[in-house]
């Protein structure tokens, strides 16, 4: 097949050069599959009317999507392990990704170093490199050469991405920027705090979602990246403990804790995905969590 005319000359193409384990994960859907089908169905339902003989003149492709200007009306949505349908898929997403607006998270290739990005870019569509703790892969650095005005994000601390890796991406982007925090749970509490222009959580008062799972599972981290981009969507948090959660973890979620002075019914509201089992996560720190998102009456202190 040398022309691609539809979606399902794309899908018989796949199922001829792909491995059928790799084929199935791609074209097929959660549990009963019913909202794979549904989306099928109701796409066949569009249908676009052909014009001809129409003034093309000063056409723009441009228009805004969430909020943001794009070059055109078309967005890499959230697709895991891309890089298992072709080598190198992220890197080729991003070099297919033109808008030149977006940024680029440089994180760890060490997934349990921090899991975090994963849930940044399934809500913004940032493309994400990997670099190793003292080198950086050569199809990362080609990666950013080819995109060395966007605003590169290093996430992580120096532990996980060295200095000497930061200043070979810094060689090629000068607008090279590190989050960090020297522990997992700290890492995650300053990406979730931190914001610089269109780039970051900003998460620092009540009225979000939190996903907090456990440092030590990184894949139920990356599986929960999902919950970051839908409903009352938020950051991923991380705790390095079954029974208790760490201090840094509760002074954050004090600070952003909700409260009222006269009516709830104003108030906003946190709500926290908890990932895991309760060998993962228990019931005591599941306890606690619910105590510090619940919302609290703040006293006017009048006499």
């Amino acid at each position: 097949m040398t022309t691609i005319t539809c979606i399902e000359d794309l899908r018989v193409l796949a199922r001829k050069r792909v491995p059928r384990m790799f084929y199935d994960y791609a074209d097929s859907g959660s549990w009963t599959e019913s909202t794979y089908r549904a989306n099928e169905s109701d796409f066949q339902k569009i249908l676009l009317r052909q014009r001809v003989a129409v003034n093309m003149e000063n056409r723009s492709t441009r228009t805004t999507m969430i909020g943001q200007d794009a070059a055109m009306p078309v967005a890499i949505a959230p697709t895991g392990m891309t890089g298992m349908q072709h080598a190198d898929g992220e890197i080729l997403a991003v070099h297919r990704r033109d808008d030149a607006d977006a940024q680029i998270d440089c994180a760890a290739s060490d997934l349990a170093v921090n899991p975090s990005p994963v849930h940044r870019a399934a809500r913004s569509g940032d493309p994400v490199l990997f670099a190793d703790a003292e080198s950086l892969p050569a199809a990362t650095a080609k990666a950013l050469r080819r995109y060395a005005d966007v605003p590169v994000y290093v996430l992580g601390p120096s532990s996980a991405i060295s200095s000497d890796v930061f200043r070979e991406i810094a060689k090629i982007d000068g607008k090279v920027k590190r989050v960090s925090g020297e522990s997992p749970v700290e890492n995650a509490i300053a990406f979730a705090r931190y914001s610089a222009a269109d780039f970051g959580w900003n998460i620092n008062d009540p009225g979000h979602g939190f996903v907090l799972a456990r440092a030590e599972s990184p894949l139920d981290a990356a599986a929960a990246a999902a919950l970051s981009a839908s409903g009352t969507w938020g950051p991923l948090l991380l705790t390095d403990s079954a029974a208790s959660l760490p201090a840094e973890l509760r002074s954050y979620f004090l600070d952003v804790k909700p409260g009222y002075t006269t009516n709830p019914t104003r108030a906003f509201y946190n709500h926290v995905w908890v990932i895991g089992d309760q060998e993962a996560i228990d019931m005591n720190q599941q306890a606690e969590v619910n105590g510090l998102a619940e919302l609290a009456k703040i006293e006017s202190g009048e006499p």
